[in-house]
């Protein structure tokens, strides 16, 4: 590292700053600070820093101005400038800054060892450009010289020659001792040089290297985007508004493996002693790792706006602030709006607390809860009460959490989700099961409900009262235990025809343990997957009716044997009538002498 290296800061806020001079001086660089637009001027024109640190946003003259200042001036045109901005990050914004004449272009936030490790590599690139400047102009006054003094001794230009060599070989030791890959190409792309580290990080030795075509070495996308940039300077450099004098281009190389690796180049033109291009000077280092977190950065950021973006809850992140309304919220998400109908901006505007919660007792305790969250009192699934901007009540199940905090401001994350809904349906729900628990109580006959095993869940009053038991000791029970004092099903159980058979069927069962008859039915209750959850089982008692029953039919039974007597005795009656009435005729014909009159008297005296 070169601690003779002289390092410019410009920033306006002080702990950035303050932050960027203490890492740059721990890392043995010498650096100076300016505050203002005007201080970064003076100082470039009295220190003639090697590398300045711009930033883009500054309180008189912004950066933009100054590098087009400096660059504009003979004195420090030829300083590296930096551009480093956390607000103007588009490729617009950078696009802008590089045309301007910056020969850098950095986005905040950048971590220290990045940062570190790109001032090192511009300090390197401003290093190989002076060294390569030198040597040009060592050369360019070589060869005046022995134009000059062509005809001088042969001794004299051998000794020129020594020292061209001499010159030529401490360059290309420092190419070669290089963990970054130095390498030059004509015009039409074709290398002519390349250090040995392109072994050692593409695979391929520099004789390889120079027969590639650049096709070759460069994805598709890479190539095409190189050739636009360099053709584009080009054009610059020839119409003479061309001020940098190294580009960087993150390019994708493809390695002798078949796989590929990013490499940043910084890149520049070679004249020759007339002032024209004749080829690419060019440092490239590896930053694949880099590529790859900055990819997963922008996945991680993608999931994160989507999540945000399409979350079904409200999501939202705020901080305390000490002027009305107090609260200022950083991100709303679509759902927030959904929820609440405001806007960020106009919830911003007219407050949380204050348009949420309009009964001033309310709003105090948001207030006061607001602020234990912010002790570490986190919020977990509370149910909260708000009205919307079009004065509707909703009813939200709210969780916050604590992300940061960041000097007086306590930055708090929010999910939120509209329960109104859900609430209205558990009030149905739990007026629908008191209206079921009603009616399943005032059922009159026992009635239980029991699982696929004969276990009970649940009775009714009516068999808490026939068995004596309480709900707790039947509860767990088998129902033939209870009813029937038995191990088992007695074989006419309904809901064993019904588990095995198929079939609905009541019965009449005597149960022993209530000394009774009853006609009992089980009805099954079937889940949403078509399988058997449950069994209505009621059981209506039948001994009196069944009584009953039995004294219907002993009187039907007499009732029976009158009716029989009473047709004998009709028959009867009709013999003897005509016996009668022959006996009469017969007396008629039959004088008394005659011993026969006597017995037909006895006939008709029997007959009567």
């Amino acid at each position: 590292m070169n601690t003779d290296s002289l390092i410019l800061v410009v920033d306006d806020e002080l702990l950035i700053l303050s932050a960027t001079t203490r890492l740059l001086k721990q890392a043995g660089y010498k650096v100076i600070e300016a505050q203002t637009g005007k201080q970064a001027l003076q100082s470039a024109q009295e220190y003639s820093p090697d590398l300045v640190l711009l930033d883009n946003v500054l309180p008189d003259i912004d950066g933009l101005e100054i590098c087009r200042r400096l660059k504009a001036d003979k004195k420090t045109s030829n300083i590296y400038i930096c551009i480093v901005s956390g607000l103007k990050i588009t490729s617009k914004d950078q696009s802008e800054g590089l045309e301007i004449g910056a020969d850098e272009y950095l986005i905040r936030p950048i971590e220290n060892r990045e940062l570190l490790a790109r001032v090192n590599a511009m300090l390197r690139v401003i290093r190989a450009e002076k060294e390569l400047e030198k040597h040009r102009n060592h050369l360019k006054e070589l060869v005046e010289q022995r134009t000059a003094e062509l005809r001088q001794e042969i001794a004299e230009h051998k000794l020129t020659e020594q020292q061209l060599r001499k010159s030529e070989g401490k360059y290309r030791f420092l190419t070669e001792s290089m963990a970054d890959i130095v390498w030059t190409t004509d015009l039409d792309f074709k290398t002519t040089y390349v250090s040995p580290s392109v072994e050692k990080i593409l695979g391929f030795t520099p004789e390889e290297r120079c027969k590639q075509r650049a096709e070759e070495m460069l994805t598709p996308d890479s190539l095409h985007r190189s050739q636009e940039r360099l053709l584009e300077l080009f054009q610059m450099k020839e119409e003479g508004i061309l001020n940098e004098e190294f580009i960087t281009i993150d390019v994708e190389y493809y390695t002798k493996d078949g796989t590929t690796v990013w490499m940043e180049c910084s890149v520049k033109f070679i004249h020759n002693f007339e002032d024209e291009v004749i080829g690419l000077l060019g440092v490239s280092r590896d930053i694949t790792e880099r590529k790859r977190a900055e990819q997963a950065l922008k996945e991680q950021r993608k999931t994160l706006n989507d999540i945000l973006e399409y979350a079904a809850d409200g999501i939202c992140v705020c901080h305390n602030i000490s002027i009305d309304p107090f609260v200022k919220f950083t991100h709303w998400n679509p759902r927030m709006t959904e929820i609440t109908g405001y806007s960020i901006e106009e919830i911003n505007h007219l407050g949380w607390y204050q348009s949420m919660y309009p009964n001033p007792e309310v709003q105090q305790k948001a207030v006061e809860r607001m602020a234990s969250m912010r002790l570490g009192d986190d919020i977990i699934s509370e149910e909260w009460a708000i009205t919307t901007k079009n004065k509707t009540q909703k009813i939200l199940s709210i969780s916050t959490s604590v992300i940061k905090k960041e000097n007086d401001e306590t930055h708090i994350m929010a999910i939120m989700q509209d329960i109104s809904e859900r609430r209205h349906y558990q009030d149905q729900l739990i007026a629908s099961q008191k209206e079921w628990e009603d009616i399943f109580q005032a059922i009159g006959q026992p009635t239980i409900i029991l699982d696929p095993h004969h276990g009970i869940i649940k009775a009714n009053k009516s068999a808490l009262n026939i068995t004596g038991l309480s709900e707790k000791q039947l509860t767990g029970r088998k129902c033939f235990d209870i009813f029937h004092t038995t191990v088992r099903p007695p074989d006419s159980c309904p809901m064993e025809a019904l588990l095995h058979k198929g079939s609905l069927e009541t019965v009449e069962m005597v149960m022993e343990a209530l000394g009774g008859t009853f006609l009992v039915s089980c009805t099954p209750i079937i889940d949403t997957n078509g399988n058997l959850e449950k069994i209505i089982h009621i059981a209506t008692d039948i001994t009196e009716t069944k009584r009953l029953e039995s004294q219907l039919r002993q009187a039907l039974k007499m009732e029976s044997i009158g009716t029989l007597t009473g047709g004998i005795a009709h028959d009867f009656n009709n013999i003897m009538g005509i016996i009668l009435g022959n006996a009469e005729l017969a007396l008629e014909d039959v004088p008394k002498w005659n011993p026969g009159h006597t017995n037909l008297e006895e006939i008709k005296k029997a007959s009567l």
